[in-house]
């Protein structure tokens, strides 16, 4: 989702890239099927790395160990094949639409006001999808950094506690 809103945010430019390529008579199949191709390359590059770098947090956090070497506790944590599956579905989508919006706009608009504007950017024209991605993502964001506070909190409580039964001197 990030990368596809990097991609989102070079709409304006490229919509004023498309409308000129269009003009030139360029088929609006071509363009859109080269938008789709630049998107699902950066896209699925994206969500492969995401994947990538979750395995290999949860190989770091299943190495780990906390708490007092009386009472250790070890996780056991494992990417699920369910996760992997959403957010490949999740980065198809992202790519698609990151990569039709432009397209889309380019065959919306009337091509003669988007080539004689003099703003190469386009700015007065805003793209809801990026403004609701980056919605999305804080509120994403927001919601991780809590339940992962909370969640150090409780092991680092955890791991001070008595178990309630004496450990020392066992076996």
């Amino acid at each position: 989702v990030n990368v596809s809103n990097l991609l989102l945010s070079t709409v304006p430019a490229r919509t004023h890239e498309m409308a000129v390529r269009v003009a030139m008579g360029a088929p609006r199949m071509h363009l859109l099927r080269q938008l789709l191709l630049e998107s699902s390359i950066l896209s699925g590059a994206g969500t492969l790395a995401g994947l990538a770098i979750a395995f290999w947090f949860a190989r770091i956090l299943s190495s780990m160990r906390l708490g007092s070497t009386d009472l250790p506790l070890h996780f056991q944590v494992h990417v699920d094949q369910r996760v992997g599956i959403f957010a490949l579905v999740v980065g198809l989508f992202a790519t698609f639409m990151s990569g039709a919006i432009p397209a889309w706009r380019c065959s919306r608009n009337d091509l003669n006001s988007l080539l004689k504007s003099s703003d190469p950017h386009n700015r007065p024209h805003k793209v809801r999808a990026r403004q609701m991605l980056v919605g999305a993502q804080v509120t994403v964001a927001t919601l991780l950094l809590v339940f992962s506070g909370r969640l150090v909190k409780e092991l680092n409580v955890e791991a001070t506690q008595s178990p309630g039964f004496r450990v020392n001197n066992l076996l």
